[in-house]
């Protein structure tokens, strides 16, 4: 059995990692071809790097356009040179869904693992997934049953749409185990992403040293990959209070609030009980586009989108100021009855992930349907 999976950002290849090593626990003779980044490699042989063209907006995209034809083009010639049995592809869909068609051209079985959040935003594309994928696995709990009534609506299979959990409870699984007593530290999570980090790195700083100031016992940590490390020391002269360290999940365990970017960080925060300032900004064109071709969603965290409603303050585009955002931060740090009562309402996202071990069930389903 011969599969290629593509991932294209971080949180994508923590899942596609262990769905891996599990693809090749059950059938020891899988071999795995990639899109992926160093993580994946480790279970697979990579062909392209997705941080060659990972960024979030329109005005990004397009500057990343050449180069991701070119990637597109070299991995449509490693499945037919190599004789790929079948794609597993996993969000990134403007991507993706350029080789869920290639694959069907060529008579590949395709499986989308993470599907697009065709809820939210272009939903155009609804019709599209179910055409291009043999089969369907979402990762949020309410997705099940829109899938499922999708399938109805547009005349396919609902047997196409499988459902077991999100990945990231397995991610997390030993660090929710371990429990750490919470300390006096504000944690900044500006992105992964360069794109991200030039949006929020300098508004989150401007917004701890406003914290800094009525909040001195304080520590303010920036949690970051290790590859961005240097990055961040440009800004230590300005901001020599906040510290900077990679060890995103430790100090997720120990921290009193966080400010994060929007994305899969929120729900690993929430996951941890933390308390948390969600912001996220785009280039103005990238927004005013990307605002057009969102409905029917009224948040950005996804906490507060499966929760149903707002647990946790939300900032977009121009609102996200240093100002609104200590604000929302004071308000939590203050107040102590108010921080209590957000993670009581956080502690039952868990709950609605499924049940650990998530990932064994879905490798089982997918060789299932493949052999």
């Amino acid at each position: 059995m011969k599969l290629f999976l593509s991932v294209g950002e971080r949180s994508a290849e923590k899942y596609a990692y262990l769905l891996a090593k599990e693809l090749k626990n059950i059938l020891s003779n899988t071999e795995i071809l990639s899109f992926g980044s160093s993580l994946l490699a480790t279970q697979s042989e990579k062909i392209a790097d997705y941080q060659d063209i990972s960024v979030i907006g329109f005005k990004e995209a397009l500057n990343i356009l050449p180069k991701a034809v070119e990637i597109l083009n070299i991995i449509k010639k490693t499945i037919i040179q190599r004789d790929v049995d079948a794609l597993i592809l996993m969000d990134f869909p403007d991507f993706n869904f350029q080789l869920a068609k290639f694959a069907k051209k060529y008579h590949k079985k395709v499986i989308y693992y993470i599907s697009p959040q065709v809820w939210a935003w272009r939903k155009n594309r609804i019709k599209q997934l179910f055409k291009y994928a043999d089969l369907i696995v979402p990762i949020l709990p309410f997705e099940r049953t829109f899938f499922g009534i999708q399938a109805v609506k547009y005349g396919f299979k609902s047997s196409k749409v499988v459902y077991f959990g999100h990945p990231i409870i397995d991610v997390l699984h030993k660090h929710l185990e371990q429990k750490t007593k919470t300390e006096k530290i504000v944690l900044i999570l500006p992105g992964s992403r360069m794109s991200e980090l030039h949006f929020h790195t300098k508004v989150f700083f401007d917004a701890a040293y406003l914290l800094k100031k009525e909040f001195d016992d304080y520590r303010f940590v920036v949690a970051t990959q290790e590859h961005f490390v240097g990055y961040f020391e440009q800004f230590i002269k300005t901001y020599p209070f906040i510290e900077i360290n990679t060890d995103t999940y430790g100090l997720m365990k120990k921290s009193t609030l966080a400010i994060t970017k929007s994305g899969t960080v929120t729900l690993e925060a929430a996951l941890f009980g933390l308390p948390s300032v969600v912001a996220y900004k785009l280039s103005n064109l990238s927004y005013l586009v990307g605002k057009a071709l969102i409905h029917g969603v009224g948040s950005i965290a996804l906490p507060n989108i499966i929760h149903g409603e707002n647990i946790i303050p939300e900032l977009i585009q121009f609102n996200v100021t240093a100002q609104n955002i200590y604000e929302q931060a004071k308000l939590m740090l203050e107040n102590t009855q108010y921080r209590l009562q957000i993670k009581r309402e956080l502690a039952q996202i868990q709950y609605a992930l499924g049940q650990y071990p998530i990932t064994p069930k879905i490798a089982k389903a997918i060789l299932d349907y493949l052999v």
